[in-house]
């Protein structure tokens, strides 16, 4: 199919001359309708564009050769090869003109990264018969764009970016969901530096924040892509290891942390060495429920820092006495 470029806005696509406007409308309000932020198509009867405005053009990126207007298909067939995903209007291509009493609405995203959002109205007859539709189509990439950045913000810490409480809890349901057909193991380990404060007290909370960050930062690179790092709160950080349930391959990660955290970090012209005491549980040996599991490991961390810090301990039953 040829590209499509419609050149002017039109009430009558029949008309002899397409550069003219054939209309009964003021200018004024042929202006506005030009200049909308939204994209207007009127398909008649038949599959045959009837009426557009300019916006519709530049948000589909639309042009028409030598006068040659293209049909609704041609247009739909056109929008689906600039898709992330064609399969997104593949519906409409089964539904006739007459058939459209349901009003349509559907989000696409094109393939270079933008979101249309498309809603469809029809346009009934005296006799009660759909005489067409009209098409509005709005960009709402930055709209989406802006959506996604406070989504991420509302699931991230703002400091470290790493996932924050809220994320860690939605992905801890999810992994214990009692409906679950297939249920995997995992190990949860809670992380607590060792005296962060006096840190903040001796060097300021500046200096603390930076030091928080290139920790955090050194750990993350020491686990797997599927295992998951996250910020409880202040100095204190869960990791989940994924389909893990051996105190062996805990170990190595553990050993894995260590040694990424045994060179001291320079933060400002200051060296400062990173202790971290780490208490592990495990899903579902321990508990089934993720707080319980956090409590666990709380209580396991608890011990490492009493066995002297910068160690780790695995959580054990005797622990509640």
């Amino acid at each position: 199919m040829k590209q499509a470029v419609i050149e002017h806005v039109t009430t009558n696509i029949n008309s002899p001359n397409h550069g003219e406007l054939q209309t009964f409308l003021p200018k004024s309000i042929i202006k506005a309708f030009n200049h909308t932020s939204i994209g207007i198509i009127y398909v008649g009867f038949g599959g045959k564009i009837q009426c557009y405005n300019e916006k519709i053009l530049e948000i589909l990126n639309l042009k028409i050769l030598d006068d040659v207007l293209p049909t609704y298909q041609e247009v739909l067939s056109y929008v689906s090869k600039t898709l992330k995903n064609p399969k997104d209007i593949e519906n409409l291509f089964a539904i006739e003109i007459k058939e459209y009493y349901q009003k349509q609405e559907l989000v696409i995203e094109t393939n270079k990264g933008r979101v249309l959002f498309c809603s469809s109205q029809a346009v009934v007859g005296d006799d009660g018969l759909i005489e067409g539709v009209v098409w509005s189509v709005s960009d709402i990439t930055e709209h989406k764009t802006q959506e996604r950045i406070a989504t991420y913000r509302s699931l991230h810490d703002s400091l470290t970016q790493l996932p924050n409480r809220t994320y860690l809890f939605k992905k801890l349901e999810k992994l214990t969901d009692p409906d679950k057909e297939t249920k995997k193991k995992f190990a949860l380990l809670f992380l607590d530096l060792d005296d962060f404060k006096g840190i903040n007290d001796k060097y300021g909370h500046s200096v603390g924040d930076q030091f928080l960050i290139n920790c955090a930062s050194r750990v993350r690179n020491s686990l797997r892509v599927p295992d998951t790092l996250a910020r409880l709160s202040g100095d204190e950080f869960i990791i989940i290891l994924d389909e893990i349930d051996s105190h062996d391959l805990v170990e190595k990660v553990i050993q894995r942390i260590y040694k990424s955290l045994s060179n001291s970090f320079n933060v400002a012209g200051i060296q400062i060495p990173a202790s971290l005491s780490i208490g592990v549980s495990f899903y579902p040996t321990e508990s089934v429920r993720p707080r319980e599991l956090i409590r666990q490991a709380d209580k396991a961390m608890y011990q490492a820092k009493r066995q002297g810090k910068n160690t780790f301990c695995f959580y054990d039953s005797t622990m509640e006495s």
